[in-house]
């Protein structure tokens, strides 16, 4: 599923989930989308058990927070995930974490989002972050907690440029060099991409 190319005038420029006991998106690209408040290319709150997985959000824009994600009371888990190229005006170019929000991120990649990686929100419930055998940029200098809200950092984590094949026309499959081959984990991944290609058999098989 390819959800591109939208304009809200408000909240969730790709999707918005408010409420929702939605389990899942898989297999989907979510780019060049505009929020003119939060989450360009998401905006998830108190949607309960909820798993994001081989996916790709790029390139999507929020005027206020959360270029990519917009997280709200929610604690999803994101596993093959490339959040890259995504914007914010203010807070959380990559993903932005309000109100109690506790994602964990494995298997994954956050590089070149502007303001930063990721950011906790300073104000509301405290937060937290589990990244594990994932490309964050800066490594946990990427992600801004603001002093409400931790990281917990685990193990397999890296900070290299991941090579995305071919950027310019949204190829972000992994060019044969790129240092993300063969860092992740085997445990709980897929054994495809969003292609549908073989994964390289990962650290941790």
């Amino acid at each position: 599923i390819t959800i591109s190319n939208n304009m809200v005038s408000n909240h969730g420029g790709g999707m918005y989930l408010s409420g929702s006991s939605f389990p899942a998106i898989n297999n989907t690209i979510i780019s060049g989308n505009t929020a003119t408040r939060f989450g360009g290319g998401l905006y998830l709150t108190a949607t309960g058990s909820f798993s994001i997985n081989n996916t790709i959000i790029s390139g999507n824009t929020a005027d206020e927070r959360g270029g990519g994600i917009y997280l709200g009371s929610t604690s999803p888990s994101l596993n093959n995930v490339t959040i890259t190229g995504n914007t914010a005006t203010y807070d959380g170019g990559g993903i932005f974490i309000y109100n109690g929000s506790s994602p964990i991120i494995k298997n994954s990649i956050l590089w070149n989002n502007a303001q930063e990686q990721v950011e906790l929100a300073s104000w509301g419930s405290s937060n937290s972050i589990t990244v594990s055998y994932s490309t964050v940029q800066a490594g946990e200098l990427g992600i801004e907690t603001n002093n409400n809200g931790t990281i917990n950092w685990l193990d397999g984590n890296i900070d290299s440029d991941p090579l995305f094949t071919d950027v310019t026309n949204g190829d972000y499959s992994l060019s044969d060099y790129s240092p993300a081959i063969g860092a992740g984990t085997s445990v709980g991944a897929t054994t495809t991409d969003i292609d549908g290609n073989s994964r390289p058999d990962p650290q941790g098989s």
